[in-house]
């Protein structure tokens, strides 16, 4: 999705490129000590992170978010 970037907390109002995924609770706490790794945007920020899509996060870290957040959502 693209999004403001203030809506993310960033200082820009440039639009930028996030993808939401679920998380564990306990693990969203961890993962948003990333910069690139946010509360949700216009979800639950308890069991959501949207992620920056700016070339920040890897690839293969995209991928085995996107595999939990499968695996929780079944």
């Amino acid at each position: 999705m693209n999004v403001s970037g203030d809506r993310l907390g960033l200082k820009s109002k440039d639009h930028v490129d996030i993808l939401n995924v679920k998380v564990n609770p306990e693990s969203s706490y961890f993962l948003q000590l990333k910069p690139y790794i946010f509360p949700a945007y216009h979800m639950n920020r308890e069991h959501w992170v949207s992620i920056l899509l700016n070339g920040s996060a890897s690839d293969d870290e995209i991928i085995l978010l996107l595999e939990q957040s499968y695996k929780l959502t079944k």
